[in-house]
């Protein structure tokens, strides 16, 4: 009995072990199967669609310009290039369009499918990259397409006069400043003249003999103002082509005479000292120099509505283009250009002591044209790192920035160790001792 029942255990496992290997093959196979064939799903991603395979065999057109090169310095109306589709001309409308890609579509304009320039466009300004924004439209005004387009501004040195500056009233035929071409090739040479277009506003009171600026007529500071604009071009005078047209200033200074030793020796003595954060400041000149020149306590003040307050003085009271000078001896730490402050200067003093002078003049002389850069708009040498002496020219009084709709100001500010003095008590010192040295010298502006 016992025997039996162990024949029938043993054949129980066999038949049980039969099952388990076919049905473990059975598995393998089915496991093997599902990864070979791809399912469906991995199909329909590996055999592109009819709507991506055109996509991939039509690309969308492009508008172009070529060469779409511009040299700095050229005359406006100069053409930059030529539009078309894809490179194949078109009888579609061309426009410039505000968008992404416009910052560049005041600098220019279009005519038929040309672009043209529209003023003179410096590459010391502007630098290399430019866009603008164009729009193409059929005969019946749909637009076909829009997008920005790039042109390359390429630096071309330019026409440079040094010295560039002249006391007022000396005699007709005074020499000025020598011009150069600068980054020229070693071995050119090149011819110079007074020519029309724009910035010629006082052409005519200059000669160029050689390479010599000379005065044609005494110059009246009271009547000219310190910013005089002629318009020069340069000569190749091998090839005769004129390499480079444009604007230059020749800066008029106003004529004082100079104070004996014993005013001197008094005015030293009395010269303002303040300390506006426990720590003394020396203010040597008052920064606005015109006796007109009013200014009150608004350290502190409101401004737009109690967003900000008025971190400086506004001098009121001067004429646009009168002198905005260093208060003390210092270094040149920063020249820019801001929406609010418009052009502006700082410079840094001994103790931490930093003064700020900001809305400088950015107007050809007598009109609010607004077209100065920030290097047109600074006096000569006033640039990052530069020395400057008590007195020093730095700028005019303006209202580049947000002064733009209020009466022509320099606003001062006075810093320390990077934080914020009040200036007011200084420049009251510096006032009165200004005006002292307008009665000594009694030649008052």
């Amino acid at each position: 009995m016992a025997r039996r029942s162990l024949a029938i255990v043993v054949a129980l496992l066999l038949l049980l072990a039969t099952a388990t290997v076919a049905f473990a093959e059975d598995t393998a196979t089915e496991d093997t199967a599902t990864e070979e064939v791809p399912t469906e799903e991995a199909a329909t991603e590996e055999v592109p669609t009819e709507e991506a395979a055109t996509e991939e065999a039509v690309s969308e057109p492009l508008i172009t310009l070529d060469p779409a090169v511009i040299e700095e310095g050229t005359v406006v109306g100069t053409v930059v290039g030529l539009l078309t589709i894809d490179g194949a001309p078109t009888t579609l409308l061309y426009s410039l369009v505000a968008g992404e890609g416009d910052t560049h579509n005041h600098l220019f304009v279009v005519e038929g499918d040309a672009v043209l320039t529209a003023t003179e466009v410096d590459y010391e300004t502007l630098g290399a990259d430019l866009t603008i924004r164009i729009a193409a439209a059929d005969a019946a005004g749909e637009l076909v397409l829009e997008h920005g387009v790039g042109i390359t501004l390429t630096d071309m040195g330019e026409i440079s006069l040094v010295p560039s500056d002249i006391d007022e009233n000396v005699e007709a035929g005074s020499y000025i400043g020598t011009l150069h071409v600068e980054g020229a090739v070693e071995g050119a040479t090149f011819g110079y003249g007074l020519v029309p277009g724009e910035g010629d506003a006082h052409n005519h009171l200059f000669t160029i003999e050689d390479a010599d600026l000379l005065t044609a007529d005494e110059l009246d500071f009271e009547e000219l103002g310190p910013s005089l604009s002629i318009r020069v071009a340069a000569t190749d005078l091998v090839t005769g082509e004129v390499v480079h047209e444009h604007r230059l200033f020749v800066v008029l200074n106003d004529f004082e005479a100079e104070m004996t030793a014993a005013e001197q020796e008094i005015l030293d003595a009395l010269h303002p000292v303040c300390d506006p954060r426990g720590d003394e400041f020396v203010l040597w000149r008052f920064p606005q120099l015109d006796d007109g020149t009013d200014f009150s306590y608004t350290f502190g003040a409101d401004r737009e509505g109690g967003e900000r307050r008025h971190r400086g003085a506004d001098l009121m009271g001067a004429a646009k283009g009168m002198p905005v000078v260093a208060v003390a001896d210092g270094l040149v730490s920063y020249v820019g250009t801001g929406e609010k402050a418009g052009h502006f200067v700082m410079i840094q003093h001994e103790d931490g002591w930093e003064t700020r002078y900001m809305h400088l003049n950015n107007d050809t002389f007598g009109t609010d044209d607004g077209v100065l850069t920030r290097e047109e708009a600074l006096a000569p040498g006033i640039t990052v790192g530069a020395v400057v002496v008590a007195g020093q020219l730095l700028g005019w009084v303006g209202d580049s920035g947000n002064a733009e709709n209020s009466p022509p100001h320099t606003h001062f500010e006075l810093w320390q160790y990077n934080h914020l003095a009040d200036p007011f008590a200084c420049l009251r010192q510096a006032w009165d001792w200004q005006l002292l040295v307008w009665d000594l010298d009694d030649r008052i502006r």
